[in-house]
């Protein structure tokens, strides 16, 4: 974490615990070729979190969720 006023930087982390769940599908429109799609979501609670190696309370924080949506093609030769 660099703050670019006062020319300082920290190490930041944040740990905890997290369930995810993912689902995807491949259409094929050839024997070589597919289309592929997908989507991830998470869930989860960054409760750990350490500035400079010692731990910090910030008190509890909320819950995080993450969403990602993919979509490509794969060959295959």
């Amino acid at each position: 974490m660099d703050n670019f006023d006062t020319g300082t930087n920290s190490d930041l982390s944040m740990s905890g615990l997290a369930l995810g769940t993912t689902a995807g599908v491949q259409l094929f429109v050839s024997p070589k070729l597919a289309l592929d799609g997908g989507l991830s979501v998470g869930m989860g609670k960054m409760g750990n979190v350490k500035v400079d190696g010692q731990r910090q309370d910030w008190g509890t924080p909320d819950n995080t969720t993450t969403t990602r949506i993919r979509f490509g093609a794969n060959w295959y030769p």
